[in-house]
């Protein structure tokens, strides 16, 4: 007889947003007919009694019937979830730090691994991988990021520990010493000062103070960005994420998302970074 698993989603449901894959996710797991599925955000952690306030979900839920999942009605013990998948877009604050810690400590069982996601919850960890990602060069002053801009000339400067599309701005430098905003399809002349104030405001929300100025691709408000599902070094599947023309960036979900076969070229990536990946 197989046995019935249990299924932890450690998300606040208050954040979720009409478009949130989490419907798409639980709506799925909940089809199966052997796993339970719970859900529950870090504030309704007692680590001390190593417990959670949970609300189990055994219906369809959408954006709309939300509110369902405000209200936690049972307790359980983490080391009886067969698993937990953490859905948590950065940064990491304190509290669910010390979580992830606990987890990795009492080897409970994670998507993904605990000791992985503190070690690379921001995009800074990119400057491990400089071989198969575009130019980037990382700062944490707005002098080092006009420096980065200038010699980019063509960019996208984004915070490390940012999601969603939130701190991105598109900014391009010419040799005669002019900065040009992109934005909605525009473009504009600015002035340095400009471009100063825009990176210290960046610089000012993000927690681990870090910019990432990304040589930018004409091709990318046509082709999107694409996204590989890897697990244990192996590709699950690829999609790519399509963005509004004008804005030239994926923001959020803009225009949706379409399934597409991994490439030749996604393959090489996966086998380049999959050792580092599974050691980390």
């Amino acid at each position: 007889m197989n046995k019935v698993l249990s299924l932890g989603i450690v998300n606040n449901a208050h954040t979720l947003d009409p478009e949130d894959t989490f419907f798409l996710f639980v709506n799925e797991a909940i089809a199966r007919p052997r796993l339970r599925v719970y859900t529950f955000d870090v504030a309704d952690v007692d680590l001390k009694r190593g417990m959670a306030r949970v609300k189990r979900i055994t219906r369809p839920v959408s954006y709309k019937t939300r509110r369902a999942l405000f209200h936690k009605n049972e307790w359980m013990k983490l080391a009886d979830f067969s698993g937990l998948f953490f859905k948590k877009d950065p940064p990491l604050d304190a509290p669910f730090i010390r979580f992830l810690q606990y987890c990795a400590k009492k080897r409970i069982p994670t998507v993904n691994q605990s000791r992985g996601i503190l070690t690379m919850g921001t995009k800074a960890y990119l400057k491990h991988f400089q071989t198969v990602i575009p130019k980037t060069i990382f700062v944490r002053r707005v002098p080092a990021a006009l420096k980065a801009i200038r010699s980019l000339k063509n960019c996208i400067v984004k915070p490390s520990d940012g999601y969603g599309g939130q701190g991105v701005m598109h900014v391009s430098y010419y040799d005669g010493g002019s900065f040009y905003w992109h934005q909605g399809g525009r473009v504009r002349p600015v002035t340095a000062a400009h471009v100063s104030r825009q990176l210290q405001k960046i610089l000012t929300r993000s927690r681990d103070r870090t910019l990432l100025v990304v040589r930018y691709f004409p091709s990318a408000p046509v082709r999107g960005d694409k996204r590989v599902v890897v697990l244990n070094g192996k590709i699950l599947g690829s999609y790519i994420r399509l963005p509004d023309p004008e804005a030239g960036v994926c923001v959020a979900c803009n225009r949706g998302a379409k399934c597409y076969d991994p490439t030749p070229r996604d393959r090489a990536i996966v086998r380049a970074i999959a050792p580092h990946l599974k050691k980390h």
